[in-house]
């Protein structure tokens, strides 16, 4: 998702006059994307309006952050069909979690996936209501909060990152067997439906965990400015990267969270978005969850 030399980019949109569309680039740490103007001569006509949204990504986080982001606008554009460019090679279809969420959102929609140069005869393009790193605008958390509150909310959630290979925390079981000791529910979400993982956070007082996509679905509460959020930083070595989103997120919905570093944690290797680290002391966790241990 690059600018690559001589300006050629991905995906995007191309007006009448075959000039890039400025406003429909995604801008984010990834860079921009945009279809070259040579393939517009080979466009496909198709006979009907759309909303232009964002690249469709196969990733849960990027998924809810990015490719929703310009979704606030469907409550005032009725009747429109949604069209998701596609990376070339990507996904071929919605994928189950996906539609998932834009039932719970309520958007009841025909889905066209661009996957190749296409020609509509409208798009309308509204502005980002998020954006990777710096935008999380209050229309958006509005549009997107759907689950409300559920029982006395009083239950302590650690999102275990223990089911992904791609970034372990060594040893890490160590601090998870001691939280569930004291009362904490051990979680890993990616084995539930979005609807349950919903029910399971809207049901919690507190919720912590290594930093990571899961921590986006608190995007869907429709109240959540009394939910104590912890997050542990992922890099250690370098505690401020990656985190902005989760920033902007809390300011807008709320959200009372800290994001702490464990000076014991050490890097054990990173190669791309591949990270492992060994655990730090259960001393230096303990002190960043009190007082609930």
């Amino acid at each position: 998702m690059k600018r690559f030399p001589g300006n050629h980019v991905e995906m995007g949109l191309i007006d009448q006059a075959g000039a890039f569309v400025e406003a429909a680039f995604l801008d984010s740490h990834l860079g921009r994307t945009g279809q070259p103007p040579a393939e517009i001569g080979r466009a496909v006509p198709v006979d009907r309006d759309v909303l232009f949204c964002d690249p469709l990504f196969s990733h849960y986080g990027h998924f809810l952050i990015e490719s929703l982001s310009r979704l606030w606008a469907v409550e005032e554009l009725p009747g429109l069909a949604l069209a998701f460019p596609i990376n070339p090679g990507g996904q071929g279809c919605m994928r189950p979690y996906q539609k998932e969420i834009l039932d719970i959102l309520g958007v009841k929609r025909d889905i066209v996936l661009v996957n190749r140069p296409m020609r509509f005869n409208r798009v309308l393009l509204p502005t980002p209501g998020t954006r990777m790193q710096d935008i999380f605008t209050a229309r958006q958390a509005r549009f997107l909060g759907r689950q409300p509150q559920v029982g006395d909310r009083d239950a302590r959630i650690w999102i275990s990152r223990r089911g992904y290979p791609s970034s372990q925390t060594l040893g890490i079981g160590v601090l998870e067997d001691h939280l569930e000791s004291r009362g904490w529910k051990i979680y890993q979400p990616e084995r539930d439906s979005v609807s349950e993982q919903l029910r399971v956070f809207a049901g919690a007082r507190r919720i912590a965990g290594e930093m990571g996509s899961a921590f986006h679905t608190l995007v869907l509460l429709e109240d959540c400015s009394d939910l104590r959020v912890d997050i542990i930083a992922r890099h250690p070595d370098h505690p401020g990267r990656q985190t902005m989103i989760y920033k902007v997120i809390a300011a807008t919905k709320g959200l009372k969270q800290t994001i702490h570093v464990i000076p014991s944690e050490r890097m054990r290797s990173r190669e791309g978005n591949v990270l492992m680290k060994h655990a730090g002391t259960l001393e230096d966790y303990c002190v960043a969850l009190e007082p609930d241990l």
